[in-house]
């Protein structure tokens, strides 16, 4: 289980673009012929992961969860598994959201309030 080393306001998230230059600082090992894993390194948050391959199943996620590679999630699980029984020889999962749950949390709430405001307004 995956412990966060600081409160959410406090990790310094780097930009996608920025994430994909890094290089591995040796803190987490895992084999990059297999797995497409960004930022590089096992952090706070994460763009993407996934198995490399020509023929990939590609996910769209917004819960980024603690998963990494060789360390599935169930979701990540079932992805893995439907991506093989389907034909195809990887995967890759996007995260559109790269923060730890409690950022989304609030700003899902927001999203909400401002839907719910849309609905009332346009009179459906």
């Amino acid at each position: 289980m995956h412990i966060p080393q600081c409160e959410t306001k406090d990790i310094e998230i780097l930009t996608f673009e920025n994430a994909l230059k890094t290089e591995a600082d040796g803190s987490f090992e895992y084999d990059r012929e297999k797995w497409l894993y960004v930022p590089n390194a096992y952090t706070e948050y994460r763009y993407i992961l996934g198995t490399r391959g020509k023929n990939p199943l590609i996910c769209i996620g917004i819960n980024p969860s603690t998963a990494k590679p060789d360390d599935l999630d169930n979701t990540l699980k079932s992805v893995e598994r439907t991506a093989h029984f389907n034909g195809y020889d990887s995967f890759i999962m996007f995260n559109v959201y790269a923060q730890p749950l409690i950022q989304r949390i609030w700003m899902v709430a927001s999203m909400s309030v401002y839907i719910k405001k849309i609905w009332q307004l346009s009179g459906i």
